[in-house]
Protein backbone atom coordinates (compact mmCIF):
# COMPACT_ATOMS: atom_id res chain seq x y z
CA UNK A 1 0.00 0.00 0.00
CA UNK A 2 2.60 2.39 0.94
CA UNK A 3 4.70 1.39 -2.26
CA UNK A 4 1.51 2.13 -4.39
CA UNK A 5 0.61 5.79 -2.72
CA UNK A 6 4.52 6.35 -2.57
CA UNK A 7 6.22 5.43 -5.10
CA UNK A 8 8.80 3.22 -3.82
CA UNK A 9 9.78 -0.36 -4.11
CA UNK A 10 9.56 -2.09 -0.61
CA UNK A 11 8.74 -5.72 -1.92
CA UNK A 12 11.31 -7.10 -0.27
CA UNK A 13 10.31 -6.49 3.13
CA UNK A 14 7.48 -8.46 2.49
CA UNK A 15 6.80 -11.89 4.62
CA UNK A 16 5.97 -14.54 3.13
CA UNK A 17 3.09 -16.51 5.33
CA UNK A 18 0.16 -19.36 5.05
CA UNK A 19 -2.57 -17.69 3.26
CA UNK A 20 -1.36 -15.13 0.99
CA UNK A 21 2.09 -14.84 -0.77
CA UNK A 22 3.89 -12.48 -2.00
CA UNK A 23 3.04 -12.50 -5.18
CA UNK A 24 -0.95 -12.04 -4.26
CA UNK A 25 0.03 -8.94 -1.77
CA UNK A 26 1.93 -7.20 -4.91
CA UNK A 27 -1.41 -7.84 -7.13
CA UNK A 28 -3.69 -7.05 -4.47
CA UNK A 29 -2.95 -3.31 -4.54
CA UNK A 30 -1.70 -2.83 -7.88
CA UNK A 31 -4.85 -3.22 -8.99
CA UNK A 32 -4.92 -6.46 -11.02
CA UNK A 33 -6.62 -8.73 -8.67
CA UNK A 34 -9.69 -8.12 -6.40
CA UNK A 35 -8.85 -6.31 -3.36
CA UNK A 36 -9.99 -6.96 0.21
CA UNK A 37 -12.87 -5.30 1.92
CA UNK A 38 -11.01 -3.40 4.19
CA UNK A 39 -8.95 -2.05 1.11
CA UNK A 40 -11.71 -1.34 -0.86
CA UNK A 41 -12.84 0.80 1.93
CA UNK A 42 -9.87 2.75 2.61
CA UNK A 43 -8.56 3.13 -0.55
CA UNK A 44 -10.33 6.52 -1.46
CA UNK A 45 -9.34 8.15 1.96
CA UNK A 46 -5.68 7.01 1.39
CA UNK A 47 -5.20 8.60 -1.93
CA UNK A 48 -5.05 12.21 -0.74
CA UNK A 49 -2.52 11.19 1.72
CA UNK A 50 1.42 11.63 0.71
CA UNK A 51 2.62 10.78 4.79
CA UNK A 52 3.59 7.36 5.25
CA UNK A 53 2.34 7.98 9.02
CA UNK A 54 -0.99 8.67 7.69
CA UNK A 55 -1.47 5.58 6.27
CA UNK A 56 -0.24 3.59 8.92
CA UNK A 57 -2.52 5.71 11.20
CA UNK A 58 -6.20 5.14 8.85
CA UNK A 59 -5.44 1.66 8.21
CA UNK A 60 -4.99 1.16 12.03
CA UNK A 61 -8.72 3.11 12.35
CA UNK A 62 -10.01 0.93 9.26
CA UNK A 63 -7.87 -2.21 11.25
CA UNK A 64 -10.14 -1.68 14.30
CA UNK A 65 -13.28 -0.95 12.61
CA UNK A 66 -12.99 -4.24 11.15
CA UNK A 67 -12.49 -5.80 14.60
CA UNK A 68 -15.63 -4.04 15.62
CA UNK A 69 -17.49 -5.67 12.60
CA UNK A 70 -16.24 -9.30 13.09
CA UNK A 71 -17.32 -8.92 16.98
CA UNK A 72 -20.30 -7.80 16.67
CA UNK A 73 -21.09 -11.09 14.11
CA UNK A 74 -19.60 -13.62 16.76
CA UNK A 75 -22.67 -12.05 18.80
CA UNK A 76 -20.84 -13.01 22.37
CA UNK A 77 -20.56 -9.92 24.42
CA UNK A 78 -17.30 -10.80 25.86
CA UNK A 79 -15.28 -10.47 22.33
CA UNK A 80 -17.85 -7.23 22.08
CA UNK A 81 -16.46 -5.70 25.14
CA UNK A 82 -12.67 -6.71 24.12
CA UNK A 83 -12.69 -4.48 20.90
CA UNK A 84 -14.76 -1.90 22.33
CA UNK A 85 -12.19 -1.34 25.32
CA UNK A 86 -9.28 -1.83 22.30
CA UNK A 87 -10.58 1.09 20.53
CA UNK A 88 -10.74 3.11 23.37
CA UNK A 89 -7.28 2.46 24.30
CA UNK A 90 -6.18 3.24 20.76
CA UNK A 91 -7.98 6.56 20.26
CA UNK A 92 -6.73 8.06 23.49
CA UNK A 93 -3.11 6.62 22.84
CA UNK A 94 -3.38 8.23 19.33
CA UNK A 95 -4.76 11.63 20.58
CA UNK A 96 -1.77 11.42 23.51
CA UNK A 97 0.94 11.07 20.56
CA UNK A 98 -0.85 13.40 18.39
CA UNK A 99 -0.95 15.91 21.25
CA UNK A 100 3.18 15.48 21.33
CA UNK A 101 3.37 16.20 17.74
CA UNK A 102 1.41 19.59 18.00
CA UNK A 103 -1.58 18.05 16.00
CA UNK A 104 -4.45 20.02 15.15
CA UNK A 105 -7.83 19.12 15.97
CA UNK A 106 -8.70 18.86 12.59
CA UNK A 107 -6.04 16.19 11.55
CA UNK A 108 -7.09 14.26 15.11
CA UNK A 109 -10.32 14.04 14.51
CA UNK A 110 -9.59 12.19 10.61
CA UNK A 111 -7.67 9.61 13.09
CA UNK A 112 -9.77 8.61 15.85
CA UNK A 113 -11.75 5.20 15.42
CA UNK A 114 -15.54 4.64 16.02
CA UNK A 115 -17.19 2.08 17.70
CA UNK A 116 -15.63 2.79 21.38
CA UNK A 117 -17.33 3.39 24.84
CA UNK A 118 -16.38 6.72 24.69
CA UNK A 119 -17.96 9.31 22.48
CA UNK A 120 -16.01 10.97 19.80
CA UNK A 121 -17.15 14.32 21.55
CA UNK A 122 -15.94 13.07 24.77
CA UNK A 123 -12.22 12.51 23.17
CA UNK A 124 -12.07 15.27 21.48
CA UNK A 125 -13.33 17.83 24.56
CA UNK A 126 -10.12 18.30 26.13
CA UNK A 127 -7.95 17.84 23.75
CA UNK A 128 -6.01 21.26 23.91
CA UNK A 129 -5.53 20.57 27.60
CA UNK A 130 -1.93 19.50 29.49
CA UNK A 131 -1.53 15.74 29.54
CA UNK A 132 -3.01 15.18 33.22
CA UNK A 133 -5.80 17.20 32.48
CA UNK A 134 -6.71 15.49 29.34
CA UNK A 135 -6.02 12.18 31.54
CA UNK A 136 -8.98 13.38 34.34
CA UNK A 137 -11.81 14.33 31.84
CA UNK A 138 -12.22 10.28 31.21
CA UNK A 139 -11.94 9.88 35.34
CA UNK A 140 -15.30 8.20 35.14
CA UNK A 141 -14.58 6.28 32.23
CA UNK A 142 -13.97 2.47 33.01
CA UNK A 143 -10.55 2.60 31.35
CA UNK A 144 -9.36 5.72 33.57
CA UNK A 145 -7.59 3.27 35.84
CA UNK A 146 -5.27 1.77 33.40
CA UNK A 147 -4.74 5.85 31.99
CA UNK A 148 -3.58 6.80 35.60
CA UNK A 149 -1.29 4.58 36.11
CA UNK A 150 0.53 4.49 32.29
CA UNK A 151 0.23 8.18 33.19
CA UNK A 152 2.32 7.66 36.71
CA UNK A 153 4.94 5.56 34.57
CA UNK A 154 4.82 8.32 32.10
CA UNK A 155 5.55 10.63 34.85
CA UNK A 156 8.47 8.97 36.21
CA UNK A 157 10.07 7.51 32.56
CA UNK A 158 9.04 10.53 29.98
CA UNK A 159 7.93 7.66 27.64
CA UNK A 160 4.67 7.87 26.26
CA UNK A 161 5.12 4.12 25.32
CA UNK A 162 4.64 3.59 28.70
CA UNK A 163 0.79 3.89 28.12
CA UNK A 164 1.42 0.68 26.05
CA UNK A 165 2.92 -0.73 29.10
CA UNK A 166 0.27 0.17 31.15
CA UNK A 167 -1.94 -1.25 28.80
CA UNK A 168 -0.25 -4.76 28.55
CA UNK A 169 -0.17 -4.80 32.02
CA UNK A 170 -3.73 -4.15 32.61
CA UNK A 171 -4.02 -7.36 29.52
CA UNK A 172 -2.43 -9.77 31.70
CA UNK A 173 -4.60 -8.51 34.82
CA UNK A 174 -7.77 -9.61 32.01
CA UNK A 175 -6.69 -12.73 31.02
CA UNK A 176 -5.95 -13.78 34.89
CA UNK A 177 -9.35 -13.50 35.79
CA UNK A 178 -10.15 -16.36 32.58
CA UNK A 179 -8.29 -18.53 34.79
CA UNK A 180 -11.61 -20.31 36.49
CA UNK A 181 -13.13 -20.41 32.94
CA UNK A 182 -12.98 -24.12 31.63
CA UNK A 183 -15.38 -23.92 28.84
CA UNK A 184 -16.14 -21.11 25.95
CA UNK A 185 -14.46 -19.09 23.75
CA UNK A 186 -12.82 -17.27 26.35
CA UNK A 187 -10.76 -20.33 27.04
CA UNK A 188 -9.27 -20.40 23.05
CA UNK A 189 -8.77 -16.36 23.57
CA UNK A 190 -6.45 -16.83 26.40
CA UNK A 191 -4.74 -19.73 25.04
CA UNK A 192 -3.47 -18.30 21.97
CA UNK A 193 -3.14 -14.42 24.01
CA UNK A 194 -0.76 -16.50 26.27
CA UNK A 195 1.23 -18.14 23.99
CA UNK A 196 1.71 -14.48 22.23
CA UNK A 197 2.93 -13.02 25.23
CA UNK A 198 5.73 -15.61 25.82
CA UNK A 199 6.88 -15.56 22.55
CA UNK A 200 7.04 -11.57 23.11
CA UNK A 201 8.74 -12.06 25.90
CA UNK A 202 11.54 -14.48 24.38
CA UNK A 203 12.09 -12.06 21.97
CA UNK A 204 12.78 -9.26 24.54
CA UNK A 205 15.09 -11.77 26.32
CA UNK A 206 17.31 -12.65 23.29
CA UNK A 207 17.47 -8.95 22.46
CA UNK A 208 18.58 -7.60 25.57
CA UNK A 209 20.86 -10.16 25.83
CA UNK A 210 22.58 -9.97 22.92
CA UNK A 211 22.64 -6.04 23.71
CA UNK A 212 24.16 -7.00 26.70
CA UNK A 213 21.76 -5.58 29.16
CA UNK A 214 21.07 -5.85 32.64
CA UNK A 215 18.84 -8.63 34.26
CA UNK A 216 16.80 -5.37 35.99
CA UNK A 217 16.40 -3.85 32.63
CA UNK A 218 14.99 -6.96 31.23
CA UNK A 219 12.73 -7.75 34.41
CA UNK A 220 11.02 -4.08 33.88
CA UNK A 221 10.84 -4.60 30.27
CA UNK A 222 9.10 -7.79 31.11
CA UNK A 223 6.65 -6.76 33.55
CA UNK A 224 3.47 -8.57 34.49
CA UNK A 225 4.15 -12.41 33.70
CA UNK A 226 1.00 -14.62 33.61
CA UNK A 227 2.01 -18.52 34.97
Amino acid sequence: MKDRLMGTDNKDLLIENTEYDKDFLENLFSGSRDKTNLYSKIESEIQSIKDTRGIEILVDKYYLKELEEMAKSFKYPYFEKLVKDEIDFQNIYMLIRSKFQSNELDFVKKIVADGGNISKEKLFAHYYEALDGFILSFKYEEIYKLLKEGLDMYNKSGRISDFEKAKDYYDILNLKENRFVVTGPEVIYTYFKLRERELKNIRIILLSKQNGLSNDFIKERLGETYV
